[in-house]
């Protein structure tokens, strides 16, 4: 996967972003809208139409190219999501913010291991590491490829669907 990157970053906020992506989209077009490797936008993908029935093909492409994917503070009470998820299939460091409230989810993720934590509070702090791991490629890429690996061993829909048993099992024998 990874000898196929042409970009350095992606960070594919939607334009009605304007929670607290908004900030970070701000500062990643302050410093890479000008970076011929760097996506920070939709509206830098190539869609065919105005119904973007081409978006996820072009989305997907841009994860496919990407050494670094950049997601922001997901919405709804989620923390992991599917932007997540296709980052990490592609083969993205996946840069990910400080979560809102204590994630504690099993074989979740881990800064530095197989994601790179950034302080959404700091801007600075998401453009360092972004420069900083750039500059160090191989750090990037064994971070990359432990999300990868990650992803596979426990979070494919096989895994889930063993847990969801395994919950509904101990439900019922605690019942």
């Amino acid at each position: 996967i990874w000898s196929n990157k042409k970009l350095d970053m992606v960070s594919l906020f939607r334009e009605k972003d304007n929670n607290s992506r908004g900030a970070i989209k701000d500062i990643l077009v302050k410093n890479f809208k000008n970076n011929n490797k760097c996506i920070v936008d939709y509206l830098s993908l190539d869609f065919k139409d105005k119904n973007n029935s081409g978006l996820h093909k072009e989305e997907n492409e841009a994860f496919l190219n990407a050494c670094i994917s950049v997601d922001g503070e997901p919405g709804q009470g989620c923390y992991y999501t599917d932007r997540m998820f296709k980052s990490l299939a592609a083969g993205c460091c996946l840069f990910l913010p400080t979560p809102a409230y204590n994630v504690d989810f099993p074989n979740g993720f881990k800064d530095g291991v197989n994601v790179v934590i950034y302080d959404k509070r700091n801007p600075n702090d998401l453009i360092e590491k972004i420069n900083y791991y750039l500059a160090n490629r191989d750090e990037l890429k064994r971070i990359a490829k432990n999300g990868f690996d990650n992803l596979l061993k426990y979070h494919t829909s096989e895994v889930r669907a063993k847990e969801f048993i395994e919950t509904c099992e101990r439900y019922r024998n605690e019942n």
